[in-house]
């Protein structure tokens, strides 16, 4: 179970069916005897707790409780508002307290917690605002809740609790964490470069204009001036930002039970997919792994405002668990975008990543490797198979360790 409520309850004698017997055996005996003084006590504390044994059964009567959250997606470290209202809508006083379940994937912020655990009076007709705050510490789809409310009467003898309503579901998408600027390799669309291209390159010239005062003099064409007698400066074809496949192999994790690698390498291509995404790429995201409550593991690669969450969201959900082989998933994709380079993390280099690779390169496709565990034998034909395969960290800032 990753829930767990507080149990907080003080013991009382007054709600003891014992206590009830023995002090009815002792009104009986004080009633035979004629013993006034013990009768009224008896009576006044029979009546003490029936009173409230009443008023807590009728304490949930016409108690209404609203609760939400200020974001749904977060990433670790960044906090989480609940904020509940209970409204009282009866003339009967009552004494509450709110309780939200712990969670491992979260932890509650310090100076909030004492408040909802020891809870706090409501009179006829009034209403209050609880704000619980909690912090993402850990990647995945975790559900908060739902919190329980504590009810008892106002001597505190008869406690009654029920949980509220659903849990809501919040998303934590992988840790970021700083990397370094990685260039991948670009096939050329056709391999056919310039005008000859059925597909524009825009590093090649698209033609000439009449030459303006303001434009950097290096790009007149001279020899198109002398043509037309009169100055001609060149036009460049519009840059294009590149296409980006990062590509992710659960399986050699699930194999080598590798779980903080896997976190490693997610929070290293949710941060590579925002760096690119800032730079105007345009990136798409590829796995085999089992996405957690459902979800598409395959983001085609686009620039649209909705392709980074979309991204985000698969990373969260994903699943250190094989769904398909790697290369049965490539050999399934359409890959109708040209001019792909792909960049391809895999725990450790072995024959899959290696078929998965030439896959990839027959449809020229380019590729580069990243993987976790970089150690390999060193004989010669492995180090020609080995070429563009780096370590995970050589893309990664070391982060400094606190003293």
């Amino acid at each position: 179970m990753e829930t767990e409520y507080d149990q907080t309850k003080e013991p009382t004698i007054f709600n003891s069916l014992l206590v009830c017997f023995f002090v009815s055996i002792l009104l009986f005996i004080a009633l035979l005897f004629r013993q006034k003084d013990l009768s009224l006590l008896s009576i006044l504390i029979l009546l003490v707790m029936g009173g409230s044994k009443v008023w807590s059964t009728l304490n949930f009567y016409r108690i209404s409780c609203d609760y939400h959250t200020n974001k749904k997606r977060v990433f670790p470290g960044e906090t989480i508002s609940m904020a509940s209202t209970i409204e009282n809508k009866k003339f009967l006083p009552v004494w509450i307290r709110l309780c939200w379940p712990k969670h491992r994937a979260f932890e509650a912020v310090q100076g909030m917690e004492p408040f909802s655990r020891h809870g706090a009076g409501l009179l006829w007709h009034q209403q209050m605002q609880i704000q619980q705050e909690f912090i993402a510490i850990r990647r995945g789809v975790f559900h908060l809740g739902p919190p329980r409310l504590g009810s008892s009467d106002f001597f505190g003898f008869f406690h009654k609790e029920k949980k509220l309503g659903k849990p809501v579901p919040v998303l934590v998408y992988p840790r970021l964490v700083p990397i370094k600027t990685i260039s991948l390799p670009k096939q050329d669309w056709f391999d056919t470069p310039g005008a000859n291209s059925p597909i524009k390159d825009p590093v090649y010239i698209l033609g000439t204009q009449d030459y303006q005062p303001s434009r950097p003099s290096r790009h007149i064409h001279w020899k198109a001036s002398a043509r037309r007698f009169r100055l001609q400066e060149k036009v460049f074809e519009p840059s294009e930002f590149g296409t980006i496949l990062l590509t992710l192999d659960v399986g050699s994790f699930e194999i080598n039970l590798a779980e903080n690698a896997f976190e490693h390498t997610l929070e290293v291509i949710a941060s590579l997919s925002i760096k690119l995404n800032e730079s105007g790429h345009a990136v798409g995201l590829m796995t085999n792994g089992v996405m957690k409550g459902g979800g598409v593991s395959t983001v085609t690669p686009a620039r649209s405002t909705r392709q980074l969450p979309a991204i985000l969201e698969a990373l969260a959900r994903l699943q250190m668990k094989q769904h398909r082989s790697m290369t049965h998933i490539i050999r399934q994709a359409p890959f109708k975008q040209r001019g792909v380079s792909c960049a391809f993390f895999s725990y450790a280099y072995g024959e899959d990543t290696d078929e998965s690779k030439h896959i990839l390169q027959e449809r020229r496709i380019p590729v580069t490797t990243f993987v976790c565990h970089p150690h390999f034998a060193p004989d010669s034909d492995q180090k020609q198979t080995m070429a563009g395969v780096h370590p995970i960290d050589d893309i990664r800032f070391q982060e400094e360790k606190q003293p």
